[in-house]
């Protein structure tokens, strides 16, 4: 590792870049709590030892418990004061319904929830329910349900799937983008048997999960989308196009309000 970031000194001076060493850090990934980093430098300056790096939003703790991620992702800064928010919409005096505060849930909050999932897929159930209890109190807030509502119910009511059940669909995409890819060194690791050296899940080990509980509902390989698959619009005929400019029984005043006009335009298309 210090002669990779003696090469990194080197390349950076060759090209004249500036390297920020005091964002700069240092991580060892292991399950042991004896071994330790040791010192790296960068140029003269000595790294420090950090247990969590956050890369592209994404906190890798040292034994990749992801319980740092979950948590920042579940915290007030984030998903939680979002739902303070909601809570407001629901309690104004127009009242916000129920589907306004679907979008607000589904646009605001849940990608709080799931970001990087396919990375912390291997976290403990008892971290992931922290992100799923948030889920339940946005639904008690769209449905006005109370505590003592079922989840499920709420869930069926307000027609949004369990965060569970999305974090394993996503695992189950990134695995078949892997495999369509020939040349990512995780399509190899895919087509071999899973090591179970450290007694720990990864995301092999859920991808094979999610494979075998599917295994009757989901296609047996995925194929990389080809030219052909694509749309070709410029192969369309549309030599026998005719492009309305006016609406039957529409009038320019303002004698017809926007419902009218809308009504009727809907039925022109329908008609022809």
């Amino acid at each position: 590792m210090q002669l990779a970031a003696d090469r990194l000194a080197a390349w950076a001076d060759e090209w004249c870049v500036a390297i920020n060493k005091e964002k700069s850090s240092t991580t060892l990934f292991t399950l042991s709590s004896k071994q330790n980093t040791g010192t790296i430098k960068l140029g003269d300056t000595p790294l420090r030892s950090d247990d969590e790096a956050t890369y592209l939003g994404v906190t890798f703790d040292k034994k990749q418990t992801w319980k740092p991620h979950i948590h920042n992702a579940e915290a007030k800064p984030k998903a939680r004061r979002k739902l303070a928010i909601m809570r407001k919409l629901a309690g104004t005096s127009w009242g916000a319904n129920e589907e306004i505060l679907k979008r607000v849930y589904q646009g605001a909050v849940r990608p709080h929830l799931e970001y990087g999932s396919t990375a912390w897929s291997t976290a403990a159930k008892t971290h992931q329910q922290t992100l799923d209890r948030v889920q339940n109190q946005a639904l008690r807030i769209i449905t006005g349900s109370m505590r003592s509502t079922p989840i499920k119910t709420m869930e069926e009511v307000a027609a949004i799937q369990p965060l569970s059940q999305r974090r394993d669909a996503k695992v189950m995409v990134q695995t078949e983008k892997f495999k369509c890819l020939p040349a990512h060194p995780m399509k190899k690791r895919m087509d071999h048997l899973t090591k179970n050296r450290l007694k720990r899940s990864s995301f092999l080990h859920e991808s094979k999960r999610l494979a075998r509980e599917h295994q009757a509902s989901v296609p047996p390989s995925a194929l990389p989308i080809s030219f052909s698959d694509l749309p070709q619009p410029w192969n369309e005929d549309y030599t026998n196009l005719h492009i309305s400019t006016t609406v039957p029984y529409v009038t320019s005043g303002d004698s017809q309000n926007d419902t009218a006009r809308r009504t009727l335009t809907l039925a022109m298309i329908a008609e022809r």
